[in-house]
């Protein structure tokens, strides 16, 4: 990564089509491992560094469907083109809330209830999920291509979201995003705050916490900003990368246990695990056969 980082130094620009990394990427990847890492101060430093350049998006651009990597503060993301993916086994037609396939029109997919009650209803975040079933216009759901009209056989919920939303509702490509600019805030603070730097934690986040909602109060106890995972950079964090893939590593590099009480919202046909201590096996993938095939000094990761 650090090699990368020098010699990605004065690549030429990408332009608006982000699929390959640039310094800024390889610099956000840095921030990334370092935050795992634990290593608070390069995970500051780097996100800072990555985030020079990209502007956060606007509170309209927020409900666009996040499946155009055009979008002002994508850094890195995956262009996919409709000749070039596999109609039912892509990331839309699985997770996007429009495109009609069988894990969309029976499994919508939904917001934990208490991070949702947490969000201020002058969040934006908080728009991406209805909180009324029979509310079509907002959230019309699951669509017939052939019609434009909602599929009446898909399962509605309340908490379901709109997050992820596909261009053409007959076609499941859209681009996926692998790196935020909002990421790089989030990381930045989260590793401030970790070196009791509080104030400084603060700074970083508040403008993303006041582009998201214009009625955002900053704290005045700062020590409460982290504390656990319902402390507010971690709420932050929640919210602001809710279905693009950190909850699982979060937790894991955290070493918290996995919770989802039913209160919490989760549809169980999804949510094969409701609960996981901190430490657990499960926390470790499995290595592949084939690798352990091919390798004869590889050793399994503990299977329970």
């Amino acid at each position: 990564m650090d090699d990368a980082i020098v010699l990605l130094n004065g690549a030429p620009a990408r332009g608006i089509y982000r699929t390959h990394i640039d310094q800024s990427v390889a610099k956000g990847i840095k921030a990334r491992v370092a935050l795992t890492q634990q290593n608070w101060i390069d995970a500051a430093k780097f996100a800072l560094e990555a985030v020079q350049g990209y502007q956060l998006m606007s509170n309209a651009s927020y409900l666009d469907g996040f499946s155009d990597m055009k979008n002002s503060e994508w850094m890195w993301g995956a262009h996919q083109l409709p000749d070039q993916l596999p109609a039912y086994g892509s990331f839309y037609a699985y997770m996007s809330s429009n495109f009609n396939s069988s894990h969309t029109r029976s499994n919508p997919k939904k917001i934990n209830i208490d991070l949702y009650n947490s969000l201020s209803n002058t969040d934006i975040r908080k728009k991406l999920f209805c909180d009324n079933v029979d509310d079509f216009v907002n959230f019309p759901g699951v669509i017939d291509a052939s019609t434009g009209q909602p599929v009446p056989s898909q399962v509605r919920a309340k908490y379901m979201h709109k997050k992820f939303v596909v261009a053409d509702p007959a076609v499941s490509a859209g681009d996926i995003p692998y790196m935020r600019a909002a990421e790089m805030y989030l990381i930045a603070a989260e590793a401030k705050a970790r070196q009791g730097l509080n104030a400084e934690a603060l700074d970083i986040l508040e403008p993303l916490a006041k582009n998201r909602d214009p009625n955002f109060v900053r704290p005045t106890n700062l020590a409460e900003i982290l504390t656990d995972q319902n402390s507010l950079i971690m709420r932050q964090r929640r919210a602001e990368l809710w279905g693009e893939g950190f909850r699982f590593l979060d937790l894991k590099r955290q070493n918290v246990a996995l919770s989802r009480p039913g209160s919490s919202g989760h549809t169980g046909t999804l949510a094969n695990w409701t609960a996981r201590s901190a430490g657990f096996a499960y926390w470790q993938f499995l290595i592949p056969r084939r690798e352990l095939q091919a390798n004869p000094y590889m050793i399994q990761n503990p299977p329970n």
